[in-house]
């Protein structure tokens, strides 16, 4: 039963609840539901029935077919508590107080669009309404209470250390860096229960949903996906019966956790891209933020209630003197709302070879960055990543002005590496030794010897390093 339906046939077997809570015929989407309400709460006010009489309310109705509408309003219910009765009053306003949310949002940002800036009405209604939603639980539900009735839980991972379940992750980077054939990648290993990379937590085969407002299913989705040796009965995609192609995230997603409910053993979700789905890009002010976040409660909720790993596709934007984490397209408002954050993006001295560096990471420390290749013909990549994480952080890879001596410094060790191995293997020993006469660091060796791609050679109980 609807929301809508249940709070009525509440009020018919217990009109007293009117009582209970502020609640007006605004709330009801149909014209005969908004009349039902106003005779519900006109009998309650001048006789204070303990029930609502059904051919009463009907004959007040004054139309065909009204009594069986009546009837249809307590078809399968049962008399709900004081507090269950709150709670679906409560949900129902949030419900409307969205979507006011969101249409206010839209025009806002058809304003911006057109002007340049917000419209200043608008944004004060935002503001208001958002202070509304906010109070909801506030007013129901006492303000505080003691950390002793919070459960204590451990956090649990779909990629250990990486990808956490019941949170939403952001892969960032700029196009066509790889990000798409990453998720598929990892749905495919999901798919078989295969061990992730640089993991060797066992895992059972689970289902991943895959969302694509870009990828063509049949001709890009699903070539990647029989190259990755995903059981593709485990990865779904959405059919034609979504309207005009186009997946919205304010319209869609109760649908989609419908399916994950129907489907079962759902483990991911991936949204790709993120912005191609509802939600908009402001540059990064106050008011603009709240409409990100209206827009991204309900993707964050799904992957608690569900604990579903949802990832989101992003990009980058292009100012490389901010800082690594406000690279992040559309403001810190995408990056703080996001659990962890990944940037995906090429390595300069090798065009096929990717980083996977950790922006952000709330819910463990840091993880070290990984990398892999992207092979293959053309239209059927291939990842393949390396056993070894990578001594190399998103900020230098993204070249930020607080880590060019990092850059430089690379630089330098790359040609003095080059020029001593120019004539001859020299043991891996030997060159740490002169290395760091040279004051270059282990760190900053190691990635060099890695953007080289230096060769190591194993002579009896010694390793060499000789150019590729």
């Amino acid at each position: 039963m609807s929301l809508e339906k249940i709070i009525l046939g509440t009020l018919i077997l217990s009109p007293r609840f009117l009582e209970l809570t502020e609640i007006s015929d605004k709330f009801f989407t149909t014209d005969k539901r908004k009349r039902a309400f106003q005779i519900i709460a006109r009998l309650w006010e001048e006789e204070r029935p303990e029930e609502i009489d059904l051919n009463l309310l009907a004959a007040n109705l004054g139309g065909d077919g009204d009594y069986s509408f009546v009837s249809s309003l307590l078809d399968g219910l049962q008399h709900l508590s004081e507090e269950n009765f709150l709670s679906y009053v409560c949900e129902l306003k949030k419900r409307r107080i969205s979507e006011r949310i969101n249409t206010i949002s839209q025009k806002n940002a058809n304003y911006h669009l057109k002007c340049g800036n917000l419209d200043p009405e608008l944004t004060a209604e935002l503001r208001r309404l958002w202070i509304e939603f906010d109070l909801l639980d506030v007013n129901r539900d006492p303000f505080i209470h003691p950390l002793q009735e919070i459960e204590a839980k451990e956090i649990s991972w779909l990629w250990e250390d990486r990808i956490p379940l019941g949170s939403l992750t952001l892969f960032v980077g700029d196009p066509g860096e790889g990000k798409s054939i990453l998720c598929e990648f990892l749905a495919a290993k999901i798919s078989r229960g295969e061990h992730l990379p640089g993991s060797f937590k066992s895992i059972a085969a689970q289902n991943s949903i895959f969302i694509t407002g870009e990828d063509n299913l049949s001709d890009t989705v699903r070539p990647r996906a029989d190259d990755a040796g995903a059981d593709c009965s485990r990865i779904f995609v959405l059919n034609d019966k979504v309207s005009n192609g186009i997946f919205k995230i304010d319209e869609h997603l109760p649908l989609i956790e419908r399916e994950v409910e129907r489907i079962g053993n759902m483990a991911l979700l991936v949204l790709d891209p993120i912005t191609a789905l509802g939600i908009p890009i402001f540059s990064s002010t106050h008011d603009q933020e709240k409409t990100i976040r209206a827009r991204l409660l309900p993707i964050i909720s799904l992957a608690q209630r569900k604990n579903l790993a949802i990832i989101g596709v992003h990009h980058c934007n292009k100012d490389s003197a901010k800082k690594a984490l406000y690279r992040v397209l559309g403001g810190i408002d995408f990056a703080a709302a996001a659990r962890a954050v990944w940037l995906i993006q090429r390595d300069e001295d090798n065009k096929h070879r990717r980083f996977f560096s950790s922006l952000k990471s709330n819910l463990s420390k840091e993880s070290p960055t990984l990398a892999f290749s992207i092979d293959g013909p053309q239209g059927h990549p291939k990842i393949t990543f390396e056993t070894d994480p990578v001594d190399i952080t998103a900020a230098e890879i993204l070249g930020n002005e607080d880590f060019r001596d990092h850059a430089f410094q690379l630089n330098e060790a790359k040609t003095w590496l080059s020029e001593i191995l120019k004539t001859t293997p020299i043991s891996a020993d030997k060159i740490k030794e002169l290395a760091k006469k040279e004051e270059i660091s282990g760190a900053t060796l190691r990635r060099a010897k890695n953007a080289i791609g230096i060769v190591s050679i194993k002579r009896g109980n010694e390793w060499y390093w000789d150019l590729p």
